[in-house]
């Protein structure tokens, strides 16, 4: 298996590898979130000068915790970690530098440049939206209730015309005739109408008051119907009467 040295000729590079000295963990991210005291720090960096495993380590826990969100590790920091390394590299491979500290420097700092940028988008700010409306308490209009119309039944036939006179199946004579029939209240006035066996109608009249004289009707048989025009424009009508005029003596 053909291996790479380090050397200024060399087109590749062995990748660092980890030591049995190198740090744990616990003691990077103690260096990085700087609580791990003085006299640990010291220690720290005299490894890190000599050893680019852990700085690759430490550059790639600063990184991590930068995407994170987390505290903002200071840019001393950084320097100092770059210049352990620089400093501490011997002549005969200055030039041949561990590319993979370099490349992972080289990406924390393209990271670290842009999260400094970065800045919160600026999204359009959508108004709160509006608390559901509470409906106004408004007086009702009151409802037009129309009279009530009173079915024909017991109690009922008060509130609707009702012929009393000529009685049904009554026989008269071909005189004049006088209508009657019972008034309903409120009633504008009254619609009477006379009509053959047929159904053709013979006479009309529209009096205001309960009663009403005919004209003198030939012989035959005839109904009679009356309706109450009420104040509402309604029309409560009777039912019909049948009568019969004889011939003349």
């Amino acid at each position: 298996m053909k291996t790479f040295t380090g050397t200024a000729d060399s087109n590749s590079y062995n990748q660092p590898k980890r030591g049995w000295a190198c740090l744990n963990a616990d003691v990077v991210a103690a260096y990085v979130d700087q609580t791990i005291g003085d006299k640990g720090r010291a220690q720290v960096e005299r490894h890190l000068a000599a050893c680019a495993y852990c700085r690759n380590l430490v550059a790639d826990t600063v990184k991590l915790e930068r995407v994170r969100d987390l505290p903002t590790v200071p840019a001393a920091l950084f320097a100092r970690v770059r210049g352990l390394g620089s400093a501490a590299q011997p002549k005969g491979w200055a030039w041949g530098l561990p590319m993979a500290a370099a490349g992972s420097l080289a990406c924390l700092l393209v990271a670290v440049a842009l999260l400094e940028t970065k800045q919160s988008p600026n999204l359009p700010s959508r108004p709160a939206p509006a608390g559901p409306e509470i409906f106004k308490s408004q007086p009702q209009t009151p409802l037009v209730t129309e009279p009530h119309e009173v079915v024909r039944g017991s109690g009922s036939l008060q509130q609707m015309p009702t012929v009393t006179y000529p009685a049904r199946g009554t026989v008269v004579s071909p005189d004049p005739l006088e209508i009657r029939w019972t008034a309903v209240p409120h009633a504008i006035y009254y619609q009477v109408r006379v009509l053959t066996s047929a159904g053709e109608l013979v006479w009309q009249s529209e009096p205001t008051t309960n009663a009403v004289k005919t004209p003198v009707l030939g012989s035959g048989k005839y109904f009679v119907m009356v309706s109450a025009v009420m104040e509402n424009g309604r029309m409560r009508k009777s039912d019909p009467r049948s009568f019969e005029v004889g011939s003349a003596p």
